[in-house]
């Protein structure tokens, strides 16, 4: 399993774009959590095998096919070092 950190930039707070990546994760297997930051960007940590995880990022990047809702301008990522999840979960901070 891979770990990754995103954190998405763009128009993705008050889109919808949390519970959208929350089940677009469930649909593809990805365990994680995600949430909004204070500077407008939202964070997601996922965890998920190497192709599952590039496929979710694509999707991140194409706004879930809510292109004039969600407008995705960059996703920066890091290596996660994070405990296993075992579902995909919003979370409120």
């Amino acid at each position: 399993m891979k770990k990754l950190k995103l954190t998405v930039f763009g128009r993705v707070q008050g889109v919808g774009f949390r519970y959208t990546a929350l089940n677009a994760a469930r649909k593809m297997g990805v365990s994680g959590q995600v949430w909004n930051n204070a500077d407008g960007s939202v964070t997601i940590l996922a965890q998920a095998d190497d192709t599952t995880l590039t496929h979710y990022i694509n999707a991140c990047r194409n706004g879930f096919g809510h292109g004039h809702w969600i407008k995705v301008e960059r996703i920066d990522q890091q290596s996660g070092d994070f405990p296993d999840f075992n579902s995909f979960d919003v979370v409120y901070k």
